[in-house]
């Protein structure tokens, strides 16, 4: 699948990521219904995909995560991730754009970048399953030591490549809706 080879061949490189939670082991992420996300849908069954889903963030993403305890266990979400400099050895801004008003270098490949990801998974049409997933993502300019931080959005490669390697995994291709 050549999405792999682009998107997923250098995944296990740099990611420079630490886990913030106020609990050990407990992780809040939510999924935001006036965020971007993206929708693939696979031909393969709901309980299919949510065995293969923990292996695809894990061993190729190499992203720590798990599923929702509420919920009836079909979110599964990264804790909070810290991504310094670069991730997976590109330009955070490959990734994720933070809107840079200014001119120069981009501000996602220069400030403190913190990110999440969530997928949910839902019975889709024919037995298949819907393959919901959104990256939420912040940055805070380096100099500034107050914590305010700005949003930024999602390119959609993490996301693209989440569905792409379930397919992968599961033997089959991905299509959009």
């Amino acid at each position: 699948m050549k999405m792999r080879k682009r998107v997923l061949g250098w995944m296990p490189a740099l990611l420079l990521a630490t886990a913030c939670a106020s609990t050990p082991g407990v992780h809040y992420v939510t999924f935001r219904a006036n965020a971007p996300t993206s929708l693939h849908e696979l031909p393969y069954t709901p309980e299919a995909v949510r065995a293969a889903l923990p292996l695809v963030y894990k061993d190729d993403l190499g992203l720590p995560g798990g599923f929702a305890q509420n919920g009836g266990g079909w979110d599964f979400m990264t804790p909070q991730l810290g991504v310094r400099g670069q991730l997976y050895g590109r330009h955070n801004s490959d990734f994720i754009d933070c809107a840079d008003a200014q001119p120069g270098p981009r501000l996602a490949d220069t400030g403190h970048v913190t990110l999440a990801m969530i997928t949910r998974l839902e019975p889709g049409s024919n037995g298949g399953t819907r393959v919901r997933t959104q990256l939420d993502a912040r940055v805070r300019r380096r100099e500034d030591t107050g914590g305010g931080s700005l949003p930024c959005a999602s390119v959609g490669l993490l996301e693209e490549a989440i569905a792409a390697a379930l397919a992968k995994r599961l033997g089959g291709g991905a299509t959009a809706p």
